[in-house]
């Protein structure tokens, strides 16, 4: 029988600390990480696995602004219902356009963050 996830005490309400399965009778942590945040003045939970977390960061730091008006800007953009998904792509696209880039500063459009029908 599986066991409940552990629960920890963070702003007056119980959260797992981070996504946990059970494997063989033990405890794993996944690689996803979800954390809260507020979009348009409602509060949300994105999970997304650590690697993502930090490639937002790196481009919100390339472009000068906090990771939540990025994440924001994404939400704003995106065409799907999914903003974990959104994000995922977003970083994705980023990444390859980045890489078809001469080395600079630019950074790609946001519009970018899914991909378009053909």
């Amino acid at each position: 029988m599986p066991m409940a996830a552990p629960l920890i005490w963070r702003f007056n309400a119980w959260l797992p600390s981070r996504l946990l399965t059970v494997r063989n009778g033990r405890y794993q942590t996944s690689p996803v990480v979800k954390r809260s945040i507020n979009l348009a003045r409602h509060k949300t939970s994105v999970s997304l696995e650590n690697q993502f977390w930090e490639a937002l960061g790196e481009i919100a730091r390339k472009r000068n602004i906090p990771t939540a008006v990025l994440i924001e800007q994404i939400d704003n953009n995106r065409t799907g219902s999914n903003l974990s998904s959104a994000i995922r792509l977003f970083v994705l696209n980023y990444f390859k356009t980045v890489g078809r880039l001469s080395p600079s500063n630019t950074t790609p459009d946001l519009n970018a963050s899914e991909p378009r029908p053909r």
